[in-house]
């Protein structure tokens, strides 16, 4: 596998609970997403009660927020930091209030030289590039929505229903209309999958799908 590039992720994958939502994090995972909490501009911040600067490349946070996020303890996360700094990655400042994080060589990863090329690029990825979809359930809860989903999510949701549907013929299907329904985006695929199961005479009962045949049901 190359190590050459690089890619951009979008702040966004933080909120998704089945990419992000596991915790104790890995290392690797703590520090793409200490990279993702950076400001990407110079703003102002109330920290521990007072007024702050937080410039491009820093953030303010206390131990116990990363402690929380990602599910380590305080020691580890001091430990974690202090080998970021050691290692020349990151600057670290701390006092009694706050830990403030200085990403090193910020600018050398996020600044974009040739933007309209940036642009041009982005805009030829837009119909190829997975796109999360914020949905509230019947419960009020949100749930973030992958699109297009990994074939493995969409076996493991047709196996659980026991719906019958071929999931590679499923993905299939919708890479070939660029994952729209009619004239919009798709915003819920597993809703696409229990329209699947209606066409086909399949009917879920909260445990798992029923085929309908001659007026009853055949499990």
């Amino acid at each position: 596998m190359s190590s050459d590039g690089w890619i951009s992720i979008h702040r966004q994958i933080c909120e998704n609970e089945f990419l992000w939502g596991d915790k104790p994090f890995a290392r690797g995972q703590a520090w793409i997403d200490l990279l993702m909490l950076m400001n990407h501009t110079d703003a102002t911040k109330f920290v521990g009660g007072r007024e702050a600067v937080i410039k491009r490349g820093q953030q303010a946070v206390t131990i116990r927020q990363l402690a929380d996020r990602w599910g380590w303890s305080r020691t580890k996360i001091s430990d974690f930091l202090n080998s970021l700094q050691s290692a020349g990655m990151a600057k670290i400042e701390s006092d009694k209030k706050k830990t403030v994080i200085t990403i090193a060589n910020y600018s050398v990863y996020q600044d974009v030289k040739d933007k309209k090329e940036t642009k041009k690029r982005q805009r030829g990825d837009t119909e190829k590039t997975p796109y999360i979809f914020n949905n509230n359930d019947n419960n009020g809860n949100n749930i973030n929505i992958v699109i297009p989903p990994p074939l493995e999510m969409v076996k493991t949701y047709c196996e659980a229903r026991g719906n019958g549907i071929n999931p590679e013929a499923f993905i299939d299907h919708y890479d070939a209309v660029g994952w729209m329904v009619g004239k919009n985006k798709m915003k819920d695929w597993q809703a696409a999958g229990r329209t699947w199961e209606k066409r086909n005479g399949f009917v879920y009962n909260g445990n798992q799908t029923k085929e309908k045949k001659n007026g009853g049901y055949n499990y």
